[in-house]
């Protein structure tokens, strides 16, 4: 399916037709959080990029949409064997998954205070390294 500002707006009204919110968490790439890892040939593309325009379109439709690049980012390095994504892929490891869930959570429990996100220390994250 292409997604399209009639798309995104189509689904907003649907949501708000049962007193629902439509809310976008955006991965960001593993090239985002850990640039230094990319080869020293690799140059970064310029100009308007698609999240971009994929949020400009989302947040005009009437839904939120969370990238949560600076906090991913912020704990890219929490430790040996914390890390945000696979070493050998761009999946999210555990740990990443969870500053994921984290910002979904944390602005989820504005409205539900119920819902605010688990602490890293009740998640009893360890490493094995």
């Amino acid at each position: 399916m292409v997604i399209t500002k009639n798309n995104i707006s189509n689904t907003v009204s649907a949501a708000n037709d049962v007193g629902a919110e439509v809310i976008y968490l955006v991965v960001p790439s593993s090239a985002a959080v850990y640039p230094e890892t990319l080869p020293s040939e690799y140059k970064k593309a310029t100009g308007e990029t698609l999240y971009s325009v994929f949020k400009s379109l989302a947040e005009e439709s009437g839904a939120k949409v969370i990238y949560p690049i600076e906090l991913m980012t912020s704990h890219k390095n929490d430790g040996d064997g914390y890390k945000i994504y696979s070493h050998t892929d761009s999946h999210w490891t555990t740990y990443g998954a969870y500053w994921g869930v984290n910002a979904l959570m944390s602005y989820i429990s504005g409205e539900y205070p119920s819902a605010a996100p688990r602490t890293v220390q009740e998640m009893g994250f360890y490493t094995t390294a």
